[in-house]
């Protein structure tokens, strides 16, 4: 007998922030602590489906939004793609929700989008120059990333991290949405699976995330996104989000983070996950290796991931 697949539920929604229509899933009440849960590629923000119901048992408000032009959150109207404008994306969407202050869990880019808005709400006065009101990030919760020019450097010079990276040259190449659209989006499954080899997952979340990238301008977005990461010709052209990019590369993590990542991941080299000095933080710093999982730990490992998650962010609470 084949069990049938039974999604969890949770509240779906939309709200308007920095000038787009975010979509997101929530699970909680809204007058607990706020929780922002931000995915990374390729994915959507049901990534945390088994993260959002053990946040509202722990007395978290979570919120997943799917990020900036990932269907069917709307494409930026300003194109710009990169770290700095999803952090400036995060903090408005905790103003938002009316919060003051919040927690971040990030995966992948949304990771890095964590550790940014961590940066830019430490400056009031980044904060008033895009209109947003003082706000706090208490701390971090980064899964499958690191922090840090020394690990980016890394991955462009560390031949095992040149090799792990070749699956996404493809997103570099000229056309390469046209190509991708072209196969039929299985090249989401080829990434996938290469970055955590042992584990498949239910067949019909896949299908929700190819459904996702299939949308006009959604692979668009992804690849400015990968673009502007790598380095490799993209450019934001507003010049306050440039100008704040490169503060942000160079400037230390206000918040107390939790960095957590397999042991198997296909994306990066366990070194890479180490390289990260704690003079890089301001606040309190801790890594941990999820045994037996790959890219997604989340998803692999989830009462671990869940667990070590809830105990960091009461942690940050009570601080």
């Amino acid at each position: 007998m084949v069990n049938k697949y039974n999604p969890p539920k949770f509240t779906e929604g939309t709200i308007s922030a920095n000038g787009i229509k975010f979509s997101y899933l929530s699970s909680g009440k809204h007058n607990d602590p706020l929780v922002l849960c931000l995915h990374g590629f390729p994915d959507t923000n049901r990534t945390f489906r088994l993260l959002l119901p053990a946040l509202k048992e722990a007395g978290f408000l979570a919120v997943a939004p799917n990020m900036r032009g990932v269907w069917p959150t709307e494409a930026a109207p300003d194109r710009c793609y990169n770290t700095a404008s999803m952090a400036l994306d995060a903090l408005a969407l905790i103003h938002e929700f009316g919060k003051r202050e919040a927690m971040i869990v990030g995966h992948g880019w949304g990771a890095a989008a964590a550790f940014g808005a961590s940066q830019i709400a430490y400056d009031d006065t980044s904060l008033r120059k895009h209109g947003l009101a003082p706000k706090k990030i208490l701390c971090v919760v980064a899964i499958s990333e690191s922090y840090g020019t020394e690990a980016r450097e890394f991955t462009r010079t560390d031949p095992r991290e040149i090799k792990l990276s070749r699956i996404l040259d493809k997103l570099l190449e000229d056309g390469a949405a046209w190509n991708i659209r072209k196969d039929n989006i299985n090249y989401l499954k080829q990434v996938r699976s290469a970055w955590s080899p042992d584990w498949r997952g239910s067949s019909e979340e896949l299908e929700r995330v190819i459904q996702s990238y299939s949308r006009q301008g959604a692979l668009e977005s992804a690849i400015s996104i990968h673009q502007s990461l790598a380095g490799n010709g993209y450019r934001c052209r507003d010049k306050h989000i440039a100008a704040l990019q490169k503060v942000m590369d160079r400037t230390q993590v206000p918040a107390d983070s939790l960095i957590l990542y397999g042991e198997k991941d296909g994306r990066h080299t366990r070194e890479y996950f180490e390289l990260a000095s704690p003079s890089l933080f301001l606040g309190h710093e801790s890594r941990e290796m999820i045994l037996d999982a790959g890219h997604y730990p989340h998803l692999e490992r989830p009462d671990e991931v869940n667990k070590q998650a809830i105990d960091f962010l009461r942690l940050c609470q009570d601080c």
